[in-house]
């Protein structure tokens, strides 16, 4: 019996970003990103002691939430991270939420676009770090890449999965 290929791994460079417009909940994409860090979830522990107990009790404390990454190439024109960094410094409207949708291959081999795999939202992003254009060396032939880190204070994941004949539209499932 041939396996299901919802058990294949997924592919670390399969993956698009897109801006949640919260104005209207429209998706725009935004331009290619040579990698994106995904922020982590993690969990504090609360520590409680009683006179008489030896041991400590634990209990599950606040959750946090890492930063995100996004880098790119820089472009002569292109001042989108700027642009941003410099909205939350002026005050203007500077938060928004991103989805990063994770592709996985498809039955027949290629690699399909329109039904993603996995997708991560992050809500209420906004930046904290820009580095507009890449460090500068004259010895180096690499492409200089824009970077910028952003706080996100909530994450939520999303499982999506395909039937095998692809005759069924697509199952959510939060997580």
């Amino acid at each position: 019996m041939a396996r299901s290929n919802a058990d294949d791994l997924l592919q670390s460079f399969r993956y698009k970003v897109m801006e949640v417009d919260p104005a209207i909940g429209k998706l725009e994409g935004k331009a290619g990103f040579n990698s994106v860090t995904v922020p982590e979830l993690s969990q504090d522990v609360a520590e409680y002691r009683e006179g008489n107990v030896v041991y400590t009790k634990k209990f599950p404390g606040v959750p946090t939430v890492e930063n995100l990454t996004l880098s790119k190439g820089s472009a002569q024109k292109d001042s989108m991270f700027w642009d941003w960094g410099l909205s939350a410094i002026n005050g203007a409207a500077y938060r928004t939420d991103l989805l990063i949708n994770v592709y996985a291959q498809a039955m027949n081999g290629t690699l399909e676009e329109h039904d993603p795999a996995k997708q991560l939202k992050c809500k209420e992003v906004f930046p904290v770090r820009v580095k507009p254009i890449g460090d500068l060396d004259a010895t180096s032939s690499d492409v200089s890449l824009s970077e910028i880190d952003a706080a996100v204070e909530e994450i939520a994941l999303t499982l999506i999965s395909n039937s095998l004949n692809g005759s069924e539209k697509p199952k959510l499932s939060n997580v």
